[in-house]
């Protein structure tokens, strides 16, 4: 039994769609940057600590959150901690 040229496209398409998948599960990501080591940031413990300078609802925020941030932030229980690990 031979395979019908529209057999092969389909194991093609398969193969593509699999190795696209494993692509993006490598490469899609960004490793979150830590938080640097300096005694603002040691300090840091809550949500609110980090949003009091990085904030970009205040219009004195220092370093706002950027809009290509994950919108996670916004949400109270979430805490910055999580993603961004500090450094001892």
């Amino acid at each position: 039994m031979t395979m019908k040229r529209a057999d092969w496209i389909f194991v093609v398409g398969v193969i593509v769609v699999i190795l696209f998948f494993i692509a993006l599960s490598k490469y899609g990501r960004r490793t979150p940057p830590p938080m640097p080591a300096n005694p603002e940031h040691r300090a840091a413990e809550t949500r609110m600590d980090c949003l009091q300078c990085h904030d970009p609802r205040q219009s004195e925020a220092v370093r706002p959150i950027s809009a290509r941030h994950p919108q996670a932030w916004m949400d109270e229980r979430f805490s910055c901690t999580v993603c961004h690990q500090q450094t001892r």
